[in-house]
């Protein structure tokens, strides 16, 4: 079984093992002062996937969630990409007038691992890539993976 590191940890490693091996950078920083990332506009609220038992019992794996302003405001039109291991099979789910979406994954369990990510209209990411692995257990077989603007 393949394991993966997340992006944050793989930078941070990178980072000290560049200052271990005494690396620095050859090129002068600029002066201005670069704008936010796009993946700096939305992040997982509380950094954490709920779990919790699907309204329908054992026969459907949901994932489902919210896309929220800071304020707690709902943003609809926000538009959140899903895939399994492909990106390139990504399919878009848009936020409803509440900020609210709902995706049926998986008829009954599943093990699946999925990943999600908040995009512009391009496709441009506004969000790192969440993975959201399922439990294929009747307590836990609808996951809540909810975004909120970062301050």
């Amino acid at each position: 079984m393949r394991k993966s590191l997340p992006r944050r940890a793989f930078l941070r490693l990178a980072l000290i093992s560049g200052a271990a091996a005494g690396c620095s950078p050859s090129v002068t920083p600029p002066t201005t002062v670069a704008p936010p990332t796009a993946a700096s506009r939305f992040r997982l609220e509380n950094d954490s996937i709920n779990y919790q038992p699907h309204p329908r019992g054992c026969d459907q794996t949901t994932i489902r969630g919210s896309a929220r302003a800071a304020d707690s405001a709902p943003q609809a039109g926000v538009m959140i990409r899903l895939w399994e291991e492909d990106p390139a099979q990504a399919v878009v789910h848009v936020t409803d007038a509440e900020g609210n979406y709902a995706v049926d994954v998986s008829p009954g369990l599943t093990n699946q691992t999925f990943r999600l990510q908040v995009v512009d209209s391009a496709g441009a990411p506004l969000s790192d890539v969440i993975v959201a692995a399922a439990i294929p257990d009747c307590r836990f077989n609808s996951m809540s993976v909810n975004f909120v603007t970062s301050p």
